[in-house]
């Protein structure tokens, strides 16, 4: 269920980064100013390419969510699955979905936040666990079939997923580590430094998870949508606010 795993991840996320190094201080003095945001008036590559808006949203959506799924498979920490959305998304912002496929780059964007974020996990492992979610998109009954690892398709996924690894490194420069930068942990400090509830903070937790599906993370600096998240929840589910605390 994915209210469930976002609740899951916000746990043990809390557990690990709720510390000194995210305070208040610390985040004004993080630079972010060599990130490149785009304007949100300009037309994408699909686009571009005659495809419709909405049409590019869903894909968008759906690669975040496989993402998601494959992530929870191979027990990566919020961290890691956010960076290989954010890495999937800035890539289509380059490239266009009728020229890339959308399975490959959703594998070698995975792949690649592994290595980025240093929760290393081996190419066999990505691979079954992708051919699994694909198999099972395309209607395959459960359980799927493990991985032959001497067999074709095993071969096919290593090789395109090693090319498809190389062609996101060339068109985002090489500079991966300007998209490790998440609303995530800005969240939970903002909410520490507001005295919210857990409540809030779980709330502002999975509409944290939500903007992973979309560009938002193109348009805007991780803190301000941390903060957007936050102000969403508060209105949405009408959280009282400590205090002298004005919104």
């Amino acid at each position: 269920d994915y209210e469930q795993l976002n609740q899951k991840y916000y746990y043990d996320y809390q557990t690990e980064f709720i510390s000194e190094d995210m305070d208040l201080p610390r985040i004004k003095q993080l630079d972010l100013s060599s990130t490149i945001y785009l304007r949100k008036s300009v037309l994408t590559p699909s686009q571009l390419d005659g495809m419709p808006e909405e049409q590019e949203r869903n894909l968008r959506n759906y690669g975040a969510q496989i993402i998601f799924e494959s992530g929870y498979l191979l027990k990566l920490p919020t961290l890691t699955i956010c960076t290989a959305q954010h890495i999937f998304q800035r890539f289509f912002s380059r490239r266009s979905f009728i020229e890339f496929s959308l399975n490959d780059v959703c594998m070698a964007s995975m792949f690649l936040a592994c290595k980025v974020e240093d929760t290393h996990r081996k190419t066999r492992e990505v691979c079954s666990v992708f051919n699994q979610l694909f198999e099972i998109k395309k209607g395959h009954e459960r359980p799927v079939p493990v991985l032959n690892l001497s067999g074709n398709t095993y071969q096919k996924l290593k090789m395109t997923l090693v090319e498809m690894e190389r062609y996101i490194l060339k068109e985002l420069g090489f500079e991966i580590f300007k998209v490790v930068e998440h609303p995530h942990k800005f969240i939970l400090s903002f909410v520490k430094t507001l005295k919210g509830s857990n409540a809030l903070a779980q709330k502002s937790w999975n509409y944290g998870n939500d903007s992973m599906r979309t560009t938002v993370c193109l348009h805007y600096p991780p803190q301000v949508i941390a903060a957007s998240c936050i102000y969403l929840a508060i209105r949405v589910n009408q959280f009282k606010m400590p205090p002298g605390v004005c919104l």
